[in-house]
């Protein structure tokens, strides 16, 4: 049957630096899939920063799931959206009009004529002014695409954003000030909002812990879309597009 309320847990920094994800680091992953009965994983930084070996797709595969990710793209440090067996006839790839470096696109069938638009999505810390223009205009499409409903998430890092102001440190030209604009400009709606990396000495973040001993927190959210809207009364208003962004 379609799903209606999907699983899903973003992780970031699968590697660390010049070495590949450690077996114990990937039964990690493993035991959060069958804790939580995850229908969607998705990572970033599934490539080391400094290593001149290539990371091919067995050595980050999951027991379970089908995996998507752009490893063949050239990507600098590779994302991958793992998706559950049991769900896996639902999903088809999406080809947004981009060339964004690193983000994947996937639409899942829901109930009825229901759909969502899932984006994997990594900025690095260093992406040019010409790549964030690039992801701007990415997010600009989502409005555009056939799909009543969507999530995106990944790492932004945008550190410099106070998403429970939805403002910036930084002048009004700033890149980070114009994330936020686009953000505003196609609807969509910030569910994190707190940090998500934990440094030595920083307060204990509220989320689950990275795998390892990674800084970067586990995200775990559900999924949970309206009825279609032949099943919702009258008199209601159809609020279908609601975005997360971690």
């Amino acid at each position: 049957q379609p799903i209606i309320n999907t699983s899903t847990c973003i992780i970031s920094q699968l590697y660390l630096h010049h070495q590949p994800p450690p077996t114990n680091k990937m039964n990690e992953m493993l035991l959060l899939t069958d804790q939580y009965n995850l229908d969607v994983v998705m990572v970033t930084g599934v490539k080391p920063k400094h290593s001149t070996e290539p990371t091919s797709e067995p050595m980050i595969s999951l027991k379970g799931y089908q995996s998507y990710t752009n490893l063949d793209a050239g990507s600098h440090r590779g994302i991958a959206i793992y998706i559950s067996n049991t769900i896996y006839h639902l999903v088809t790839e999406v080809s947004l009009n981009t060339t964004y470096e690193e983000s994947i696109w996937l639409n899942i069938k829901l109930k009825g004529k229901d759909k969502l638009l899932l984006g994997c999505v990594y900025r690095n810390p260093s992406s040019t002014e010409q790549n964030n223009i690039k992801l701007f205009n990415l997010l600009q499409q989502i409005p555009e695409y056939d799909s009543t409903h969507t999530v995106i998430a990944g790492d932004f890092n945008y550190p410099e954003i106070e998403w429970t102001t939805w403002s910036t440190t930084k002048s009004e030209e700033h890149h980070s000030q114009k994330f936020i604009d686009a953000c505003k400009d196609t609807y969509l709606h910030q569910h994190t909002t707190q940090p998500t990396r934990h440094r030595h000495g920083q307060n204990e973040i509220d989320y689950l812990p990275g795998l390892g001993i990674s800084e970067h927190a586990c995200m775990l959210f559900n999924v949970t879309p309206p009825p279609p809207p032949q099943d919702r009364p009258s008199q209601s208003i159809d609020t279908t597009r609601v975005t997360t962004l971690a």
